[in-house]
């Protein structure tokens, strides 16, 4: 198990460390990590709401209903654009990534 996670760490910090756009994949990285933040953050918002959805319809309180209805439905936006930002950085990442790997491999296989 220790080679393998060797193995892949000499053959991942070329990029994050001398790699010709690395500034842009920690870029990258951060953003990534903040986008997941906020996702968490949204899904623990929408829990709430579902709780004040159902507590609302049991209460039988029409305003507090229609309030949740309509955080629901702008919770529910930011969670796609959330999820799709961070779908979208992720593929460039992975893009980026393996154009690097696939340059410094090709390099070491045609240097010898």
């Amino acid at each position: 198990m220790f080679s393998i996670v060797k193995s892949i760490v000499r053959l991942a910090a070329p990029y994050w460390r001398d790699g010709p756009q690395r500034r842009t994949g920690w870029f990258l990285a951060l953003a990534i990590v903040a986008l997941a933040g906020s996702f968490t953050g949204l899904n623990l918002w929408l829990n709430q709401l579902n709780k004040a959805f159902f507590d609302a319809l049991q209460n039988m309180d029409a305003k507090t209903f229609n309030e949740t209805v309509m955080l629901f439905f702008v919770v529910v936006g930011l969670l796609m654009l959330t999820v799709s930002t961070l779908t979208y950085l992720q593929q460039g990442l992975e893009i980026r990534w393996r154009r690097q790997l696939t340059d410094t491999l090709m390099g070491r296989w045609l240097a010898g």
